[in-house]
Formats: structure tokens, C-alpha cells, sequence
């Protein structure tokens, strides 16, 4: 009897483990299925985004400080005065000016003041161009964002489905389990009750075999035995 109970405590640990195993496995290596390099991925695209943004605001802010610079050698009048006072909103309001496009600026301001509009008009020509890239990279930051957003997204997603599958299965693996369990203690007692009914039969006989046997078998045996007698006696 001790070594069944052994052998379906067992079998009990074996499956229990097998069913944790199948549940758990999706969670236990997150990078088979990818989600490290997706999270690096939506992290990486943030900072590009961040800085594609902040940019063009950098570069703004370093136009804005060279017109007041500008600014301050107009005559005095009202549209003057105007721009000595807008000037420093703008520069409250932005970010700190991108020291290149500061140098930049100052560059396009000098070409004016000394009089080389050639040199003026180009370098006012490459920084409307160079606005141009800029606008285009926040426009790839933002596309390189939306698709890393989507991939975490349609992940997740999978990521549910698969969880509820390794549920069904898990519940399937627990009904399995518990059906071998019951089979195999059924079968463990009628191997039990047969070594014990055997040599009583060869002593007694089938006469008040069952009044003998009520005083020779524990509870589940007699079950067993009551339940073999009443299909037998239909």
C-alpha cells in the first residue's frame, strides 16, 4: 500500500512540475522572444525622436540670440525696439542654443555687415537646406517611433494569445494528470484486493465469500469489491 501511495506521489510531483514548466516557460526566457531587443529598440527610437525634436528648437533659439544681436545696431525705432524686446521671450522660451548653429548664425550676420552678400546669400542658401534635413530627420524619428511602438503593441498581443494557450494546455496537462492518477490508483487496488481474495477463495470458498471479505479489506477495497459485485449482479 505504502509503495502505490509512493508511486502516485510521484507521478503527482512529475506532472505538477510538467504543468508549472509549460506555464511558466513563456516568461522564463523573454529574450528568445524578443521583447530585450524590442524594449531597446522603443528606447533607442524615444531618444532619437527627443533629439530630432529638439533640434530644430536648438537651432532656432541660436537664430533668435544672433537677430538680437542684430538687432541692436538698428537705429532706434519702433519696430527696432520691438525686436530688442521679442528677442529675449524667444530665448526664455526655447531651448540652449546648439553652439554650431550659433557659430552659424553668427557667421551669416558678419557676411551681412561686411558686405559680402554673395557669401551671404550662400550661407543663407545652406541653412534653408540644412533646415530641410532637419525637418526630415524628425520625420524619420517619428516614422522609426510609430513602427517600434507597433512591434511592443502586436508583441504584447502575442504575448496574451500565447499566455492563454499555455493555460489551456496547462488545464488540459492537469486533467491528464489527474485521469492517469485515477486510473492508476483503480488499478492499484484491484491488484491489491486480487492478492488478498485469492488465497481467502482457495481457504473458504465462495460460500459468505463476501461476509468474509468485509472483515479482511480496508474501506476502498470493499468499494471496489461492493462495485464488481453490483455489476455483476445486474
Amino acid at each position: 500500500m505504502k509503495s502505490r501511495r509512493g508511486e502516485v506521489a510521484t507521478i503527482l510531483i512529475i506532472g505538477l512540475v510538467a504543468v508549472v514548466g509549460l506555464m511558466l516557460a513563456p516568461k522564463v526566457v523573454p529574450i528568445l522572444n524578443g521583447d530585450s531587443r524590442r524594449a531597446a529598440n522603443g528606447q533607442n527610437t524615444t531618444a532619437a525622436l527627443n533629439q530630432a525634436h529638439e533640434a530644430p528648437a536648438a537651432a532656432n533659439t541660436a537664430s533668435a540670440q544672433v537677430i538680437g544681436q542684430a538687432a541692436a545696431r538698428l537705429p532706434d525705432s519702433p519696430a527696432a525696439s520691438f525686436i530688442r524686446q521679442e528677442v529675449p521671450i524667444m530665448l526664455a522660451r526655447g531651448p540652449v542654443p546648439d553652439a554650431a548653429e550659433l557659430i552659424a548664425a553668427e557667421k551669416r550676420l558678419n557676411a551681412y555687415l561686411t558686405g559680402q552678400l554673395d557669401e551671404a546669400r550662400r550661407l543663407h542658401s545652406s541653412a534653408l537646406t540644412h533646415a530641410g534635413d532637419l525637418r526630415a530627420a524628425l520625420a524619420d524619428a517619428q516614422a522609426a517611433k510609430r513602427n517600434a511602438d507597433d512591434a511592443i503593441s502586436t508583441a504584447a498581443a502575442e504575448k496574451i494569445a500565447a499566455n492563454r494557450t499555455a493555460l489551456g494546455l496547462g488545464a488540459l496537462a492537469a486533467l491528464a494528470l489527474a485521469a492517469f492518477v485515477w486510473i492508476k490508483i483503480q488499478a492499484g487496488t484491484l491488484t491489491s484486493t486480487l492478492s488478498k481474495l485469492v488465497p481467502i477463495i482457495d481457504a473458504h470458498g465462495t460460500e459468505n465469500l463476501y461476509e468474509t471479505l468485509s472483515k479482511k479489506f480496508d474501506a476502498s477495497e470493499k468499494r471496489f469489491i461492493h462495485q464488481v459485485r453490483a455489476k455483476l449482479t445486474k
